[in-house]
């Protein structure tokens, strides 16, 4: 965010130094504040460890189930609600994800009949706020579910908020990038954009650590109250900091990446309608290529974050060292992210194809080591092989609804292009629970083929990023 900014009208040097303030300022809230989605995320994970809950309260058939639905339900939502944020504007999604959520969390541990009514109402209540047919798919979708879930029971319940938590969760990242692409000059999308994505890294261990501290001497509600309360605290300062745009505070704003597929028209900030966001889209090579990237790189991202501990049991010799080893992958991962954003901006001139295609295909390497080489090997090997894929594959994978949303949608289509991509990933991500499973249970050769199913993922990605390259090689920004 340095001197390379350009700006939509005049701007003298002292609302440039006002705005650069704000900037930061503006990162800071969106990485804390979208960190803090995974209190009300990660707390279903918590009370699923504890003692009476799962078996309990509900069977493990139950609480694995919760888990496929609301993958599916957060999915779903990532794709109405991109389009929502484009419309709604960015920063009243994110609180109405932030403070739903809690709201949602805390109503989960209510009787299941209040429970189903709160959810109903709820619906309604969206329904009206966003206004239009919004209203009337609000009241539908209430008495359906009123009608579905009555009289209920607690897992019932749970079910219920459960996906209603994941819906309005699923709105966060949309929200969060329509408001970055009012806030951030496109000469640094990458490195802001790097930052911010360690939300999501950072945000997934501090819940679980804040929320496991308590669990030994706790029981599931109270975990649930402790993830919504502190949940509305961080929920206070973007709701008093956060501004939508720098026009907001008569600051000047930085224009539009001149390649966004919708030209001039990029820095207009809401589309005229339906057809009008999604047209540049669909007809769009490149961005069709950048769906196929987020299905595979989603996919080998879920599996090792879910299977990863299992994956290397066997060759570590004990549950503690398989545990730590898996802690290579979130770890290689940060550093991924904050080196491909950085690169992508100073390096490779904002083309982000030019860092994306050499990080795939490294990735592919370690994960051919992986899949033909791994059951050979000792435990380090293998660890080191992990941690080399996770520094080359996953700072391309948060550029697909991070940063190339906002290089592709401009203001105009940011959110809709970040929702799109996500839902497509999160498909590809669902397979990574069954599928794995059904792999795994092939007998002795099972783990070989997770990896190789991981190889053919990664496989796939670096031909899609070459088609991409290809698409968008003659883009390069002057850094003047």
């Amino acid at each position: 965010m340095a001197d390379t900014e350009t700006f939509s009208g005049t701007a003298d040097a002292d609302g440039r130094h006002r705005l650069r303030r704000w900037q930061f300022g503006t990162a800071g809230i969106l990485t804390a504040g979208y960190g803090a989605f995974y209190l009300c995320r990660m707390n279903l994970s918590v009370a699923g460890a504890m003692p009476g809950f799962t078996p309990g309260i509900i069977s493990e058939y139950e609480f694995g189930l919760l888990g496929t639905v609301g993958t599916l339900v957060y999915a779903f939502g990532k794709l109405l609600n991109g389009l929502t944020a484009d419309f709604l504007g960015g920063r009243r999604l994110f609180l109405i994800g932030l403070f739903g959520a809690a709201g949602l969390t805390v109503g989960a541990t209510l009787d299941p009949r209040v429970g189903v009514v709160l959810v109903a109402l709820a619906m309604v209540i969206f329904g009206a706020y966003v206004g239009g047919a919004m209203l009337v798919v609000g009241l539908v979708l209430a008495c359906g579910f009123a009608f579905w879930f009555w009289p209920g029971s607690i897992f019932l319940s749970l079910l219920a908020f459960w996906m209603a938590t994941r819906y309005v969760q699923s709105g966060g990242w949309p929200a969060l990038v329509k408001v970055s692409s009012h806030w951030f000059d496109y000469h640094w999308h990458g490195s802001v954009m790097g930052v911010i994505s360690l939300s999501y890294l950072v945000g997934d261990f501090l819940a679980k650590a804040y929320l496991g501290f308590f669990a030994d001497n706790s029981d599931w509600r109270t975990i649930y109250y402790l993830a919504a309360g502190a949940t509305v605290l961080f929920a206070l300062v973007p709701l008093f900091l956060l501004r939508e745009k720098p026009v907001d505070l008569a600051l000047p704003e930085p224009l539009a990446n001149p390649e966004n597929l919708y030209g001039e028209e990029g820095n207009v900030d809401r589309p005229a309608g339906f057809f009008d966001i999604l047209g540049p889209f669909l007809r769009s090579l490149a961005f069709w290529m950048v769906l196929l990237m987020s299905f595979g790189l989603t996919f080998i991202r879920e599996t090792l974050n879910y299977w990863l501990p299992h994956l290397l049991r066997e060759v570590s010799g004990s549950p503690g060292r398989a545990i730590l080893g898996a802690a290579v992958f979130p770890f290689g991962g940060a550093i991924s992210v904050l080196a491909a954003g950085y690169l992508s901006d100073v390096v490779a001139g904002g083309n982000r194809a030019r860092i994306i295609l050499p990080g795939l295909v490294l990735a592919t390497f370690s994960m051919m080591g992986l899949a033909f080489f791994g059951e050979r090997q000792s435990y380090w090997v293998v660890v080191t092989l992990v941690g080399l894929s996770a520094v080359f594959l996953i700072g391309p994978y948060s550029f697909l609804a991070g940063v190339i949303a906002l290089d592709l949608g401009g203001k105009h289509g940011s959110s809709t292009a970040s929702g799109i991509i996500d839902s497509v990933g999160y498909a590809g991500g669902s397979v990574a629970g069954i599928g794995i499973a059904a792999l795994l249970d092939i007998g002795e050769n099972g783990q070989q083929m997770v990896f190789r199913a991981l190889f053919g993922a990664a496989l796939v990605s670096a031909l899609a990023a070459a088609v991409y390259l290809w698409r968008m090689g003659g883009v390069r920004r002057e850094s003047a």
